[in-house]
């Protein structure tokens, strides 16, 4: 049986989740070509874990290993091109604007319609939007550390050590694959 309110409540997050897919459709991430840097990440990905060869090459100042991990996992079903991990990344993308959400409506306090706008201002901000369709380490980054908060808001809250471990898993993976997390906790 349908619950009227619980429809309504939902209600602007589906619709920031049907916006953002709206925008990908336009924007059309389906290639196997790389976008921006993306090219020296998704070598490094196919170097590391198909060709089982260390990198000897040193450009990326950031370690992704937390990206690399969660991407391997998601390689055993989809594969590894361009167009697979671009699509992991807009994964991780729609993740975060469900995460930012329900971070600004539960404990931010936020009105609902504050925390839509809010979020439209996220979905439309050109790095975000730009990097969704890249395998670079900004959105996976932002991924890690809004799971991060929002696990460790919802351990205040409720107390239970399950949640603080993902708090924790979530701010590993974030510091895994971009150092400055470290500042960003301190």
């Amino acid at each position: 049986m349908f619950n009227i309110k619980h429809i309504i409540k939902q209600f602007p997050l589906c619709s920031l989740i049907t916006i953002f897919i709206i925008a990908e459709l336009v924007i059309n991430p389906i290639g196997n070509f790389p976008l921006n840097d993306d090219w020296w990440y998704a070598h490094l990905y196919k170097q590391l874990f198909e060709q089982k060869t260390p990198n000897t090459l040193v450009w990326a100042s950031t370690s992704l290993w937390g990206q690399l991990f969660l991407t391997k996992l998601y390689s055993f079903v989809f594969g590894c091109s361009y167009t697979a991990l671009r699509f992991f990344t807009l994964i991780l993308s729609a993740s975060s604007i469900l995460l930012f959400y329900n971070l600004c409506i539960k404990y931010f306090n936020l009105k609902w319609s504050l925390a839509f706008l809010m979020n439209l201002l996220l979905i439309f901000n050109p790095l975000f939007l730009c990097l969704s369709n890249s395998y670079m380490t900004d959105v996976p980054f932002l991924f890690f550390i809004l799971g991060g908060i929002y696990f460790f808001f919802l351990f205040q809250e409720k107390k239970q050590w399950f949640h603080f471990i993902l708090s924790l898993v979530f701010f590993v993976f974030a510091i895994l694959t971009r150092q400055v997390t470290l500042a960003f906790l301190i």
